[in-house]
């Protein structure tokens, strides 16, 4: 990767999102005369700090600025006039967007890399006023951003409707996603135990974590439980469902009334999160609008084999490793199915364990070298 042809570039990074800063840094790692990385996020947003994460989790000396005010950083984009830059964001962020609108009136070349929009309302109302917002408002408000840009690479995986749908031609359009470090690189200091087998004491363990709202459908898991208990395979499995939101409350009520097997563990902090991971048997990730899913990454790293929505763009992964399994986003039934076929058939969550092993095509240092080879391809 060192002798690469790939031209200078400058990233300028939306945040210290781990997943995207660890690759932009094994980029710069690889290339320290062609890549620059400018820090444009705060170093340590409240989610970010609150999940146990600090910025002193990167090498900052690889960053040439963080948090440029908006004069530092179009000085600086004048400076690298003959550079090629990565805008990690395009819409809905001043300083990006006064970036990118200097970087078309002075010929600059530059490419994205962002996830697609995403419809995340709560209510009714609104989802239909977003809706609208994305196929009109926004199409116009990005249409010279995209026609100026070489490409984009897709932090939503293989999904492309929505980029579609705002004006992205597929020519344009490079699969991608997120890749963070390993959970555990971040808590050196913790023993984890051995993977138990498989549905120890013939009980299957199943895991879902994150933020309880509407886009991510935590219900759908709970629903899914009805079904698996009414066709009498209660005794069979449990699960435990970490995270709290605005669903909580009525997924317990729904769990408490019917006598499901589910367990709410509530917020639980990053240790004890990583330590569920290790000793689960199958994670499940229901969202219907999620854009990618980085919880999917964390559990895969850490060996554990997962079910994940088609309304997730980390199905990528599943899709490219064959590691885990998919179901149609939404339908519980469809979920319950999938629950039920690894119950009666622990073999195959053992397979793809063992497929987890041995998997690194979603490290960050696989997933620069994947840049690498896009970016000579475009320029």
């Amino acid at each position: 990767m060192r002798h690469s042809k790939i031209p200078r570039i400058v990233i300028w990074a939306h945040s210290f999102c781990r997943s995207a800063v660890a690759t932009y840094l094994e980029l710069a790692n690889e290339h320290p005369a062609n890549v620059e990385i400018v820090m444009c996020g705060s170093p340590d947003p409240e989610l970010r700090a609150r999940a146990g994460f600090r910025s002193d989790e990167f090498d900052s000396t690889r960053f040439i600025s963080i948090a440029p005010s908006r004069g530092e950083a179009l000085r600086f984009l004048a400076s690298r006039g003959d550079w090629v830059h990565m805008f990690c964001a395009y819409h809905g962020n001043p300083l990006f967007e006064a970036l990118i609108e200097e970087a078309i009136s002075s010929g600059i070349e530059y490419f994205i890399a962002s996830e697609a929009p995403q419809n995340m309302e709560q209510t009714v109302v609104r989802r239909i006023a977003k809706e609208i917002y994305i196929r009109t408002i926004l199409r116009a408000k990005v249409h010279n951003a995209i026609e100026n840009s070489r490409f984009i690479l897709n932090y939503s995986g293989h999904s492309v409707s929505r980029f579609r749908q705002i004006g992205w031609p597929l020519s344009k359009i490079e699969d991608f996603g997120y890749f963070p470090p390993p959970l555990t690189q971040a808590r050196q200091d913790l023993l984890l135990p051995d993977r138990n087998d498989v549905a120890a004491n013939g009980t299957m363990h199943f895991l879902l974590s994150g933020t309880h709202c509407q886009h991510k459908s935590p219900m759908t898991l709970v629903e899914a439980v009805e079904h698996l208990v009414r066709w009498g395979m209660g005794g069979q499995f449990k699960c435990t469902i970490t995270g709290e939101g605005l669903q909580t409350d009525k997924m317990r009520k729904r769990s408490k009334q019917n006598d499901l097997p589910i367990k709410f563990l509530g917020f639980i902090d990053i240790d004890e999160l990583i330590l569920l991971y290790s000793t689960a048997d199958v994670f499940v990730a229901t969202g219907v609008n999620e854009p990618w899913g980085i919880r999917v990454n964390d559990v895969m790293q850490l060996g554990l084999p997962g079910i994940v929505s088609t309304g997730m763009g980390a199905t990528a992964i599943i899709q490219q490793n064959e590691n885990g399994w998919t179901y149609q986003s939404g339908s519980s039934l469809a979920l319950a199915e999938k629950m039920r076929s690894l119950i009666e058939n622990t073999d195959s969550v053992k397979w793809a364990q063992n497929r987890l092993k041995y998997s690194l095509e979603f490290s960050p240092s696989m997933q620069a070298r994947r840049i690498v080879r896009i970016i000579e391809s475009r320029f």
